[in-house]
Order: structure tokens, then C-alpha cells, then sequence
């Protein structure tokens, strides 16, 4: 889609994602969909209005990248001096992938340069870094006094150089600890997938970084309290229509919970859907949950400094059964408008619930009904208790004006 089919009081960045690169590792060349390059990419989206962002894996390289065939003392290696495998990906042209040793001081030059030209030379002003776990994999490095934590902190370190203080940087499948006080923005869920759970996550129940909407669903929940004090939480994107391809085994209820949580989040809203062509009604959910995401007392996104998201108790969202059940069924956020309340059923049966909104909410009082925001039912307010019950997989979501 063009960026100007979007509409720019609500986008702020447009992002050019995983599919334009010759090879994993071939970062500063576009493949032939991409014929005008990537300079011209940047400054088109700039003309019309919008940041541009760029999506790549910065720590991972092809075995026939140029990186890996000029430089092969930069690979990651095992303790037998093979390169370390860091990642398969079926869906790329070379399915298996190999990581740089982050101790080698040629490599840490290399990110700086290699970041440079995408945002100081090029105008990226929004860096997704992405399989950034690669650095940490357990290896006999090049400096073998780092640990693996250690290795990816000095990789990001160069990252953040080569970037500047300015650019936004967003850490995706990166280890926790070693991004703070560097990422802007963290990438806090595993992908959605066309279906809210399977037979693989079931066999590996403890594992919540599998892909599946149930798993992004929690996990936007759950690393809620990182939002705004470490960084901005970044979701994976969120799916707004059933399809040919999600219809078999994802229904709507299970495609509002994503989108649910992430608007009550706060943090990055994040959409990959054509827009060009959506039916209206989707458009006008685009819209709003857009809108949601942007009710805040600051723009942290345009305001900030490297590694430093200002930090606003009041805007934080919160789970209050975070630390009672696995999959939290209450999730609430003050913004600058609104209130924003999510009532969630993990289970595979419908589920009554109540909740006292002056439990959640302090200091204001409360309508005698609200409407909920998918159905548009209206919901009797009893005092400060509402109640309704919520659907298999489902949840029910409420915007309590101020």
C-alpha cells in the first residue's frame, strides 16, 4: 500500500518489513520488488507525511551472504569451530542461518556503520531489530571474557551508536535484561498465528513464547508492567478480519482478544493489514483502536531520549489477577480521556464475570450503563459493579469516558 492511504493523524510510522532484502544479512540491497531501493523507500514515505521504519535481523547472516563468505571469522562458533546454527526459517532462501560474534571489535565497526547509513545517511528514523536472541546463543567467542548476555549487550550498544540518540529503536525477539536503558521499544509477544491455540502449544503448555493469538493475548497482558517505564511495549500486529485463512481454526472472539489487549496496553499499535480496500466497518475499528493506543498525556514516541520512555503510574496499564491466574481476566488503563477496561475468558466455555470499577478506577464515578465496544450491547452499571458474561476465548471490552 502507498503511504498516503493512511490515515497520518493516527499512523506515525510506516515500516518497510521482512521480504525486501536480497539475503539475510544483505541489509543495505533491495531484491527486484523492490527495483528503486531503499533510499528512495525512505524518502517517499517521508514525502508523504510518515517516519520510515525498517525491519532486519542485524545478527543473523546467510551462510552465502556476502558477510558470511568475506568474513568468516566474524560467524559465531562452537566449541568444534563450526558456525552456530542461530536459526531456520522454511520461508527465507537460505532456511538455515548463522549469528556474528559480537566480541570481534570488526563486527561491532561493521553495526555501526551498517546503522549509520540506514538512519543517518538513508533517513530511517524507526529501527526494528529483529532475532536479536542470535548474539546470546552459547558459543566459544571470539572474546571468550563476555558472557552471552554480554555479547548481545555489546552488539546493542553498537547498534544504538550507529543509530543515534534519536532514532527509534525497537528490540524484537531480544532476551529482556540486556535491552534496558538501550531499546525504545520492546517486541513483549511471540507472532500471531491463524489460530488461537494447538496441539504443539498444548504438548509444550509452559512454553508462552510459541506462536498463537492465545500467547500473544497473555503476553501482552502479562509484560504489561514494563510498558512506559522501561520502554514502550510493542505487540506483535494485530489481525482485524476472519478470512480464508484465519476462518478455519480462529473466530472472532479470539481475533477481538488480541486486538483488545493491545489497545488497553497503550504501547505500540501495531497493524499489517492492506488497508487499501478494507471493508469500511474494519477501517473504522482500525481506526479507533488506533486512537486508543494514542490516549496518552505524552507522545513518548516523538519525545524521548535513547533508551528512556517517561514513566506516568497513572498511564501504566495493570492486571489486578496478574500474580493469581496464568492468563489474567481483568485488564484496565487510565488514559487522558478515557478509561479503558478488558474482561478476558481464556476458558472454552462462556463465563460470568463482575468487577468493581471502584476497585479499578479511583477518585471518579461511574454511568448507570455502558456499551460494550465490539457488540455495541449496553451494559447496566449497578453502583460500581458490572457484570456480563464473556465468551469462550473472548472478552468484553468498555471505554468509560472521563
Amino acid at each position: 500500500a502507498s503511504p498516503s492511504a493512511f490515515p497520518h493523524n493516527l499512523v506515525d510510522v510506516f515500516q518497510i518489513g521482512d521480504g525486501y532484502q536480497p539475503l539475510i544479512g544483505n541489509w543495505l540491497e533491495s531484491n527486484a520488488q523492490f527495483p528503486s531501493g531503499l533510499p528512495y523507500l525512505a524518502a517517499n514515505i517521508k514525502e508523504a507525511g510518515l517516519r520510515p521504519g525498517i525491519w532486519l535481523a542485524p545478527f543473523l547472516v546467510a551462510p552465502n551472504a556476502p558477510v558470511s563468505r568475506e568474513h568468516p571469522d566474524w560467524l559465531l562458533r562452537n566449541n568444534h569451530g563450526r558456525p552456530v546454527t542461530a536459526c531456520i526459517n522454511p520461508q527465507w532462501i537460505s532456511k538455515r542461518l548463522f549469528a556474528l560474534d559480537l566480541t570481534h571489535p570488526e563486527v561491532l565497526d561493521y553495526l555501526v556503520q551498517l546503522f549509520k547509513t540506514l538512519t543517518q545517511d538513508w533517513g530511517f528514523d524507526f529501527i526494528e531489530a529483529d532475532y536479536l536472541y542470535a548474539a546470546a546463543l552459547p558459543a566459544a567467542r571470539h572474546n571468550p571474557i563476555y558472557s552471552d548476555a554480554g555479547a548481545l549487550r555489546l552488539g546493542l550498544e553498537a547498534v544504538r551508536h550507529g543509530c543515534g540518540e534519536q532514532v527509534f529503536l525497537l528490540a524484537s525477539g531480544c532476551p529482556i535484561s540486556p535491552a534496558i536503558g538501550i531499546a525504545d521499544g520492546m517486541g513483549i509477544t511471540p507472532g500471531c498465528a491463524p489460530f488461537w491455540s494447538d496441539r504443539m502449544v498444548r504438548k509444550f503448555g509452559n512454553d508462552f513464547n510459541l506462536r498463537s493469538m492465545e500467547n500473544a493475548t497473555r503476553n501482552t497482558i502479562t509484560r504489561s508492567y514494563m510498558n512506559r517505564r522501561l520502554w514502550l511495549n510493542a505487540p506483535d500486529s494485530i489481525v482485524l478480519r476472519v478470512d480464508e485463512v484465519t476462518r478455519p481454526r480462529l473466530n472472532e472472539d479470539e481475533i477481538r482478544s488480541f486486538a483488545t489487549a493491545s489497545a488497553v496496553l497503550g504501547g505500540i499499535t501495531t497493524f499489517s493489514e492492506r488497508l487499501v480496500g478494507l471493508d469500511p466497518e474494519y477501517r473504522k475499528v482500525f481506526r479507533q483502536l488506533a486512537a486508543f493506543g494514542k490516549d496518552q498525556p505524552f507522545d513518548a514516541v516523538d519525545n524521548h531520549s535513547a533508551g528512556t520512555v517517561p514513566a506516568l503510574a497513572f498511564t501504566s496499564p495493570s492486571a489486578p489477577d496478574l500474580l493469581l491466574n496464568a492468563f489474567p481476566s481483568v485488564f484496565r488503563r487510565s488514559g487522558l480521556c478515557h478509561d479503558y477496561l478488558a474482561l478476558f475468558n481464556n476458558s472454552p466455555i462462556p463465563k460470568s464475570m463482575a468487577v468493581d470499577l471502584e476497585r479499578l478506577f479511583s477518585e471518579r464515578t461511574f454511568p448507570q450503563q455502558s456499551m460494550e465496544f465490539w457488540t455495541g450491547e449496553k451494559v447496566e452499571i449497578r453502583g460500581s459493579i458490572l457484570e456480563m458474561t464473556v465468551p469462550p476465548h473472548g472478552c468484553r471490552f468498555f471505554i468509560l469516558s472521563k
